[in-house]
């Protein structure tokens, strides 16, 4: 019984992670929306100072990358908090029962985690960085990223520890 309530523990603080990030994220949506506009567009200046082929200038774009980043947190969160109240209910029943419980925080890390590393690693890392290598306000998210990565990673693998059958 403490492991599963441990396991709840941990889905609610991806949950509070998630929600209290994306929060964040809006109460401070200028300001975020701003970084995100310079990644896009000065990130990926060549050395010569010319911008390459890859800058993205349009405010449009950069309301979208912006919101590829808040929403997911968003569901993240709300569906770690349906997995919390499902874990709750299940925490005195079957293992199967309880495993099943699970479901909508790995579909909310799987949320996630899609962003973290298709958002940041991949289009903020990858695409708008010269020469491939990321500036210091990219590596400075990478530190975030990858901080938010291996807890959200860790919480999984100790959720996803499969129930005694005696439980």
């Amino acid at each position: 019984m403490a492991l599963r309530i441990i396991k709840i523990l941990l889905v609610f603080s991806i949950a509070a992670w998630a929600l209290v990030n994306a929060v964040g994220n809006i109460m401070f949506y200028d300001d975020w929306l701003k970084v995100v506009a310079h990644v896009m567009s000065v990130e990926n200046a060549q050395y010569d100072g010319q911008a390459s082929g890859r800058a993205m200038n349009s405010p449009v774009l950069h309301t979208i990358g912006y919101a590829f980043i808040y929403i997911p947190k968003f569901i993240t969160g709300i569906l770690c908090l349906l997995a919390v109240g499902d874990m709750w209910k299940a925490r005195n029943s079957l293992a199967p029962i309880f495993d099943r419980a699970k479901q909508r925080f790995y579909l909310g890390c799987g949320v996630s985690m899609f962003m973290l590393i298709f958002g940041f690693l991949v289009v903020a890392g990858g695409m708008f960085s010269p020469g491939g290598a990321p500036s210091e306000l990219v590596q400075g998210f990478h530190s975030f990223v990858s901080v938010y990565l291996v807890a959200i990673g860790m919480a999984l693998l100790l959720v996803a520890i499969p129930e005694s059958t005696d439980s």
